[in-house]
């Protein structure tokens, strides 16, 4: 089962072929096996249908293992700092938003002090604004009641709004009507008195007294709405203006802990006001920890590298010889080797393909995600990158695992019937992946064991160790 794992690794991903003109020894007599019912039972043997097809060539580009994308991070501090606590360590599983350290900062402190101070001022902005919009519309409830018909007496005016918020529009409004009311009943009552009872200079001096105070009244009216007017919309502006001070202090603080930290949920008069966290920026592992208790750091300073390794980019270098592999796109599949891992072969996918030459390596970079869900592939490994490299010409396909014996001896076993099997010498061509193509000696839709070849290996040499000791 490892004849095609060993000339995949003994080439170092230049796959091995033969030429197809070869033709392997005949087979020889005792080269024959037959099971006994029981025997192939417990034998565990499986065989398959070989094919007609084709398997593509392969070259092995040299490659490494790296962090994949922008799954890496470098967590510095913002600013100058003091580090309270640690809670992880290199190699710890971390998830999103997770704490890493305990950090407490003078400049943090400074700034959330003032953006504390300026809510609290856009606070009290936004109740005078409030304040100003109900004097508005109580003064609009006010003069409506003034012009009511029968007009209503000013004593039972000022009763009727002695609760509502009117601020100095009471004393404008209310006194220039109630002059207003009292001339308007004095001129009034002189024009209803018999002509002859008074005299006609104190008639039109009453009546101008009227004409007079209903102007002022009117002048009053006119002059509180518009300030009444302007009062609201200076209140409006000046609490716009502070919560936008607000928000702009808070985007400040925001940006200058970045997006991988958390402020400490602290009164201004606690302990802990320029208190802070460092969290992960997403589920992942820690990769690098640079941060000890009662450290003192520098704005920038590297504290920790956290990563998602559960997948990672084998970065291939495409030269001369592997320069077909340039015609590879997003999504195309290609194996990848690692000898670190007993030449595991992968499967990775296509992320992208580079699209400058590097002036020092002559290469050009093909990105390949590997999944790595096991852990077991570290970044900076070593690995063969299996590119196309094009097509052999049709032959009969199997599974590696039907060809046992040593690359210059291999062969197969035949099933001729169930339970009953031959061994039979082959030429084997290409290898690929888990496919070998052989070039002679097998036919087509012929049955070939790929499981269990052992239990017949051990019963031929049983009968040749017999044949030999007679």
């Amino acid at each position: 089962m490892l004849f095609g794992l060993v000339w995949l690794g003994t080439s170092l991903g230049r796959i091995a072929h033969r030429d197809q003109s070869a033709t392997p020894p005949a087979a020889r007599a005792g080269d024959s096996v037959v099971l006994s019912p029981e025997q192939l039972a417990n034998s565990g043997i499986k065989s398959v249908v070989a094919a007609t097809g084709q398997v593509r060539e392969t070259n092995a580009a040299p490659a490494h293992l790296d962090y994949a994308g922008l799954r890496r991070v470098d967590l510095k501090t913002p600013t100058e700092s003091i580090v309270a606590e640690v809670y992880v360590k290199p190699g710890d599983r971390v998830e999103k938003g997770q704490r890493l350290a305990l950090l407490h900062s003078p400049a943090i402190g400074l700034l959330r002090a003032e953006l504390a101070k300026e809510r609290a001022e856009a606070r009290i902005a936004n109740d005078a604004r409030e304040f100003c919009e109900r004097l508005s519309l109580n003064l609009d409830k006010l003069i409506a009641a003034m012009k009511a018909d029968p007009e209503p007496e000013p004593a039972a005016l000022s009763e009727q709004f002695e609760k509502v918020a009117l601020a100095q529009y009471r004393h404008d409004v209310l006194t220039a009507y109630t002059r207003y009311h009292l001339t308007r009943k004095v001129a009034a009552a002189t024009m209803s008195i018999a002509p002859g009872v008074v005299s006609g200079n104190v008639a039109l001096e009453r009546k101008a007294n009227e004409l007079a105070a209903k102007g002022e009244f009117l002048g009053a009216v006119e002059q509180a709405r518009f300030s009444a007017t302007q009062q609201s919309q200076k209140a409006a502006a000046a609490a716009d203006f502070s919560a936008h001070v607000a928000t702009i202090t808070e985007q400040k603080l925001s940006l200058l802990l970045g997006g991988n930290a958390e402020l400490m949920s602290a009164a201004l008069n606690s302990d802990m006001l320029a208190s802070y966290y460092l969290v992960a920026p997403y589920a992942g592992a820690v990769e690098q920890r640079e941060a000890a208790p009662s450290q003192r750091v520098e704005s920038g300073a590297l504290l920790f590298t956290v990563a998602d390794t559960s997948t990672l980019w084998a970065i291939a270098e495409i030269r001369d010889r592997t320069w077909q592999a340039l015609s590879l796109g997003p999504g195309d599949t290609v194996s990848i080797q690692a000898p670190a891992l007993g030449n595991r072969v992968l499967t990775g996918v296509v992320d992208h393909v580079g699209r400058q030459q590097s002036l020092t390596t002559d290469a050009v970079p093909l990105v390949i995600a590997v999944e790595n869900s096991e852990q077991l592939m570290r970044p900076g490994m070593f690995v063969w990158a299996l590119l196309p490299a094009g097509q052999r010409p049709p032959g009969v396909i199997v599974p590696t695992s039907c060809v046992q014996g040593s690359e210059k001896s291999p062969f197969v076993f035949l099933e001729e019937r169930p339970g009953e099997y031959r061994k039979q010498r082959v030429v084997v061509g290409q290898i690929s992946g888990d496919n070998a193509t052989i070039t002679s000696g097998l036919e087509p839709n012929r049955r070939v064991v790929s499981e269990g070849s052992f239990v017949l290996k051990s019963v031929l040499a049983l009968e040749q160790r017999d044949k030999e000791s007679r």
